[in-house]
């Protein structure tokens, strides 16, 4: 064989290697609940509890007990008054089926949030919304800021939370790799 060829066979096997190792760096594990599932890159670890960890990150996916129409109300009382209560980034977006309720927020900075007043016969009303940060006692990690996903599967009904928390005031809770997994959502065949 001559130099070209076996310096050819060379570059093949390197980029075939390569594409292996991308390949399989690249898949990872799914996190499931009821009705779905999100996938995970392969550099997180999921500990028995089901949340996943890479570095300073932890992920948490669950089923949730609120109704839509909780989620409409709290997020209409965000959109009017969240950033004054400490909520980022409020977005309520469609993808794979699902409706994505959508905020981040650092947890030292939260207050409550109320609804817009209305009328209710001869009084005035409004609800009031205190942060519910309870789910971080179950991780291993003291919470600086979080982004919260609730997915409203349109076909069942169903309502699952995906949490991504930190405690590195420096992490981007928008990276792109983060962003893959929120948009990752899929129905499982129940």
């Amino acid at each position: 064989m001559d130099k070209k060829t076996i310096l050819s066979i060379v570059i093949i096997a390197v980029v075939v290697i390569i594409g292996l190792f991308l390949f399989l760096g690249m898949n990872g594990e799914m996190l499931c609940t009821y009705d779905s599932s999100i996938n995970i890159p392969s550099s997180y670890t999921i500990d028995d509890n089901g949340i996943a960890y890479s570095g300073d990150v932890a992920i948490i996916f669950i089923t949730c007990t609120n109704s839509k129409e909780y989620f409409d109300q709290f997020f209409d009382a965000l959109k009017v008054n969240g950033d004054a209560a400490g909520y980022k980034n409020i977005t309520i977006e469609e993808i794979n089926g699902y409706k994505l309720y959508q905020y981040s927020a650092n947890t030292k900075e939260l207050k409550n949030v109320s609804s817009t007043k209305w009328d209710e016969g001869d009084y005035i009303s409004w609800h009031e919304y205190g942060p519910d940060t309870s789910i971080f006692r179950t991780i291993n990690m003291n919470v600086t800021k979080f982004r919260q996903v609730a997915y409203l599967n349109k076909n069942t009904g169903f309502i699952n939370q995906l949490f991504i928390v930190t405690n590195n005031t420096n992490v981007d809770l928008y990276s792109n790799e983060l962003n893959d997994i929120v948009h990752s959502i899929e129905p499982l065949n129940t």
